[in-house]
């Protein structure tokens, strides 16, 4: 992990550990909400893209509360459009095998 920017430890990255001050790298709420908002963009854009809007919030807000640097939350970002768009493509092609008309087909 990374220290928090308002933690006593020094800036640099200090591996995996159960100290919360030293997990700043990469933001989990901003991985976690950009790629469930980029999951749905891929299978119901209708549903992803106020997600998407939701998922920006949680990285400004963590950005700004000083809980995370900028990096740590667009490297989170990062983790969550791959991961998302991996989702997604999954699931859409999920749900072509089981009904492969589509929705009122």
């Amino acid at each position: 992990g990374r220290a928090r920017p308002h933690s006593d430890y020094p800036d640099g990255f200090y591996g995996p550990g159960f100290d919360d001050k030293k997990q700043s790298f990469p933001s989990g709420h901003s991985g976690t909400s950009s790629g469930g908002a980029v999951g749905l963009i891929v299978t119901m854009p209708i549903v992803g893209v106020p997600a998407l809007v939701s998922a920006g919030g949680v990285m400004w807000a963590s950005a700004y509360k000083g809980r995370h640097y900028l990096s740590d939350c667009l490297a989170g970002l990062g983790f969550g459009l791959y991961f998302g768009i991996l989702a997604g493509l999954t699931a859409r092609r999920r749900m072509r095998e089981v009904d492969p008309a589509g929705p009122g087909g």
